[in-house]
């Protein structure tokens, strides 16, 4: 394969308790890997695991292929969203899966061979299947741990999840949260210690959009804050808001937007369900992830909450903190 594929650029990154060595035929990945997860970055020459990611594989059909310690990935484009090609290195078992969303839906090859798109376009929207095939490897390397597709606070050192899709606002949440005082665990990936049940920090670089900049200029015109679209340090923007590991207390699974914000109270058992899709555990072991889960849950309070103006957001947040606050007084009194 280094004949065929010769993978000239390499960069080594510590995720938690991981060495991984990243290796590519693209220069603007290792960029783009450096950028993001730079409090990640290390010079140590030689690493536990090896990443190999091409770009552009030769006389294949895919797009990318993705080479990770147990697992193989290929990734379709197709006209309806991007598709992969997951292959279990153990096993040998393939199992196909679109990702839509945030969402991860089991497709057959035959209807996935329909769909296909075969123009190349830019590399650069493909950097996030990339990441999201070094989480999931991440996920099987570190298997104390778990990784959620969420923003995590802290506020008086009990950690709040803001899970959901991509585009559902975690980044902007996150940095606003924080702009009013809560301390900054992460603003995609929280990560579950299942040893202790403990939300560790996992500062990757804030990973600001086009669409939502507009709303954080508006938010940060008093500070005189100048963002840009992408990769932002958090404390470039707040000195010394990453915060320190700390139990969860509350799970926020987010379901959209609208005028006024709102939070609700939903069922333990219903939020472990509509979280598992947000894992970055592999698809292919469902039921162990919720049996790793649940008791991460018997100690939480989960709710659905939609997003409204991002001050008005944070205020009731606010609010519904001061509240559990003052029941927890009253039952200790």
């Amino acid at each position: 394969m280094t004949k065929s594929h010769p993978l000239p650029f390499e960069d080594s990154f510590r995720f938690i308790e991981i060495n991984v060595r990243i290796r590519s035929d693209s220069q603007d990945l290792l960029r783009f890997f450096k950028g993001s997860y730079a409090r990640f970055h290390t010079n140590i020459p030689r690493t536990e695991h090896d990443f190999r990611v091409i770009m552009k594989p030769k006389d294949s059909p895919y797009r990318i292929a993705i080479y990770s310690p147990h697992h193989q990935y290929k990734v379709f484009k197709t006209t309806q969203g991007f598709v992969f090609n997951e292959k279990n290195i153990d096993s040998g078992a393939e199992e196909m899966v679109m990702f839509n969303g945030g969402q991860l839906y089991p497709i057959s090859l035959t209807e996935t061979l329909s769909l296909l798109d075969n123009s190349e376009g830019d590399p650069k929207p493909f950097f996030s299947f990339v990441q999201i095939a070094l989480l999931r490897s991440l996920a099987i390397l570190m298997p104390q741990h778990y990784l959620l597709h969420g923003a995590a606070v802290s506020w008086h050192n009990k950690v709040l999840i803001f899970a959901g899709a991509s585009g559902r606002g975690k980044s902007s949440l996150s940095l606003a949260l924080v702009k009013h005082g809560f301390k900054f665990l992460s603003d995609d990936v929280s990560c579950v210690n299942l040893s202790n049940l403990m939300i560790e920090p996992f500062p990757r670089c804030l990973n600001l959009r086009q669409h939502g900049l507009p709303l954080l200029q508006n938010l940060f015109k008093a500070e005189k804050i100048n963002l840009t679209q992408g990769a932002i340090d958090i404390e470039t923007i707040f000195p010394n808001s990453i915060g320190k590991t700390c139990p969860l207390r509350y799970l926020f699974l987010l379901k959209g937007f609208q005028k006024k914000p709102e939070i609700k109270p939903i069922p333990k058992r219903q939020s472990l369900w509509q979280t598992l899709p947000l894992s970055h555990t592999p698809v292919s072991h469902p039921a162990k992830a919720l049996l790793r889960l649940a008791p991460l849950f018997n100690q939480i309070q989960c709710y659905n909450i939609l997003v409204g103006e991002l001050d008005a957001t944070v205020a009731l947040i606010q609010q519904f903190l001061e509240e559990k606050q003052y029941e927890s007084s009253q039952r200790n009194a």
